[in-house]
């Protein structure tokens, strides 16, 4: 997945292509409401509200456990946690429900079948990751062993790309490490980018965290093998070590266990 710097900030491209396609409702609410029908307006305004509402919640139900132990994060839906097939169930049920004609029906419903594809177009430009081997290149621990990704195949791999001055690396590392500690049929990597083992070692005792599989990449190979475009950045790679998504930002709990499904479903 690619990402787009507006600034100081980082736009993932999943992101974006939301915002793509939410654009395009909204504009194409506009054009309807003067041309066709003054109704689209409301009905194109109403519309992503409900998808991300009604998506919020059921992916809180899916995964509560996170949500309990920091009920804050129920407001944070820029982490991305949002469950997108019930959000469009909850557009389409809303769209019969507001109009009970047929002509206004299959105007709404077929504009909806637009946004889903610009969205869908906008998604494989920006927001597909591509598919990746690990590289051969084989990095430092603390303990001076180099270890290569490839020597993590076999079974699915998470790579936390990070540095001890980013403040949302600090944030998710203890959330990470518990993770690793927690998930032994997975593999966690922790590479950190072009830092020193003395800022690494001061950051790990100040945060009073252990991390194992923690690797130096002082010249940012991974970075540049992966196009990483900002940190943190959290690599998944599958058993054969080939990437299959890259998270930009900081990552909750939730989000993790939800991919790390997605690789592991058949």
């Amino acid at each position: 997945m690619t990402a787009m710097s507006v600034g100081p900030f980082l736009i993932p491209g999943d992101r974006m292509a939301l915002l793509v396609g939410g654009a395009f409702l909204l504009g194409a609410g506009v054009l309807l409401a003067r041309f066709v029908d003054r109704r689209f307006a409301e009905w194109s305004s109403w519309l992503p509200l409900i998808v991300i509402i009604v998506g919020r919640i059921a992916h809180i139900i899916s995964y509560p456990n996170g949500f309990l132990r920091d009920p804050p994060r129920i407001f944070a839906i820029w982490d991305g946690g949002v469950t997108w097939w019930a959000g469009l169930v909850a557009a389409v049920a809303f769209t019969l429900i507001r109009f009970k004609d047929l002509r206004m029906r299959s105007w709404t419903l077929g504009t909806l079948a637009a946004t889903l594809m610009v969205w869908n177009v906008a998604w494989q430009l920006v927001a597909v990751t591509p598919a990746v081997a690990a590289p051969e290149t084989a990095l430092p621990t603390l303990s001076g062993e180099q270890k290569s990704l490839r020597d993590f195949a076999g079974r699915p791999t998470v790579v936390n790309l990070w540095a001890t001055w980013c403040p949302p690396c600090r944030k998710e590392m203890p959330m990470l490490v518990e993770a690793a500690g927690d998930r032994r049929d997975v593999n966690f990597v922790f590479a950190n980018q072009g830092e020193g083992p003395t800022s690494i070692v001061a950051y790990m005792s100040a945060a009073g965290l252990e991390i194992e599989n923690l690797l130096l990449d002082q010249f940012r190979s991974l970075s540049q093998h992966y196009a990483v475009q900002g940190y943190p950045a959290t690599v998944f790679l599958d058993a054969r070590g080939v990437a299959r998504k890259i998270h930009y930002g900081e990552i909750t709990r939730d989000a993790l266990e939800a991919q790390l499904a997605k690789m592991k479903a058949p």
